[in-house]
Order: structure tokens, then C-alpha cells, then sequence
């Protein structure tokens, strides 16, 4: 696809393969429009403000074309409002079953943490990790919160990806996560809270020092 830039809008490439409709361009420009990127007046890629980010495809092209501080902040400013709510609830949760399920996918993250390929292998414990967290969020009797999560389970991903690959402590990830865990299955929601807070604070902070500063968008 051309490339082009206009007022407010980053050059972007995209690798229309991946969009199971090889070689048939109007229905992909159709996608496209649907998700948009693109508007149709000749054909321009539109600012990412106009990204529909929820869509996961769309999350993953925004992620690969410039992994800046901006995104990042993004990120984390959606999942500080709601994860820690969703520990709240979790906590208040009454099922034994689901509470044994978080107890078991952290067992699952610190075992991936402790294993001899973890630093190799930064995807099988980040995928540990992500599994951790989509597990409180599906206890949440909140439907919107579940949605949330799903629509952003990219961006959930990576931001559980990269914290790892410079994590100077990975004791202090499982330290968190442990924290998290126990005041769950203690059912304490304000404690809950507020562990799943300082967690998302210190990925965040150890992703900001690795991303690079936004372009200028004049």
C-alpha cells in the first residue's frame, strides 16, 4: 500500500498477508476503512488517533509501527482502571473454584519464572503471566471488564513481554504477582486493589525507560 503523510499522520506500512484475504485488495481496503486506518479519499492512512486500538489487529500494527512512551501510557492508563477493580470484585468472588484457578495460574507464572529457559524464553513466561491476569479479569461478574480484556489481550501481551526481557529482578515480578494472588484468595478487595495497582505502576515505569519519545505529529 502507498504511503503517505498527512497532517497529524505517521507513515506506517502494513503486511496485508496476515488478513486471510491474499490478493483480493477491495476487501481488505474494506477492512481496513472498518478498522480505521485508512479513509477513502484516494486512499490515506489516517492518524493513530483514529485507530480503533480495541481491535486486536489493529492494537498489533500499532504496536509493531512505533513502539513509543505515548503507547505505552496508553496501555497502562486502561488497565489501571479496571484491573485493580477487577481484583476488587475477584476478591469479593465466593466461588472456591475460581479462586484455586488463580491460585494455580500464578503456580503456572512462577514456575515459568523459575524455569532454566525463562530467559531465553520470554514469551512461554510472559504467556504465564498473561494468563495470570486474564484469569482475575474473567472472575470479575463485570461482563464490560471481560470484554475489555479480550478486546486488549495484545496489548495485555506485550506489556507483559517486555517489562521481562529487562527485568533487572524477576524475584520483584513474582514478588508482585504473588502479593496479588494472596489478597485474592484472602478475599480482601481494597488490598487486592492495591497490589494489582503497584504491580501495574512498576511494569510500567520499567517500560517507559525502553520506549522511544513520540515523533513530532506537525
Amino acid at each position: 500500500m502507498a504511503k503517505r503523510k498527512n497532517k497529524r499522520c505517521f507513515c506506517v506500512s502494513f503486511n496485508f498477508d496476515g488478513l486471510g484475504q491474499s490478493g483480493d485488495f477491495s476487501f481488505t481496503h474494506k477492512q481496513l476503512t472498518g478498522k480505521r486506518l485508512i479513509e477513502v479519499i484516494g486512499t490515506r492512512v489516517l492518524p493513530f488517533s483514529d485507530w480503533n486500538l480495541p481491535d486486536r489487529d489493529v492494537l498489533a500494527w500499532r504496536l509493531n509501527a512505533q513502539f513509543d512512551s505515548k503507547i505505552v501510557e496508553d496501555i497502562f492508563e486502561v488497565r489501571l482502571c479496571f484491573e485493580p477493580r477487577a481484583c476488587f470484585l475477584a476478591a469479593r468472588h465466593d466461588g472456591d473454584e475460581d479462586l484455586q484457578l488463580i491460585e494455580r495460574r500464578y503456580r503456572e507464572l512462577a514456575n515459568a519464572y523459575a524455569s532454566p529457559a525463562a530467559q531465553s524464553d520470554v514469551r512461554a513466561v510472559g504467556e504465564a503471566v498473561l494468563g495470570f491476569h486474564m484469569a482475575i479479569i474473567a472472575m470479575s461478574p463485570n461482563g464490560t471488564f471481560i470484554t475489555i480484556g479480550s478486546a486488549i489481550k495484545a496489548a495485555l501481551r506485550v506489556s507483559s513481554e517486555i517489562p521481562l526481557r529487562q527485568a533487572a529482578r524477576p524475584s520483584e515480578d513474582i514478588e508482585l504477582h504473588d502479593d496479588v494472588c494472596c489478597r485474592i484468595v484472602a478475599r480482601e478487595p481494597e488490598a487486592a486493589s492495591a497490589a494489582m495497582t503497584r504491580l501495574l505502576a512498576a511494569s510500567r515505569e520499567r517500560m517507559l525507560r525502553y520506549t522511544i519519545t513520540p515523533k513530532d505529529s506537525d
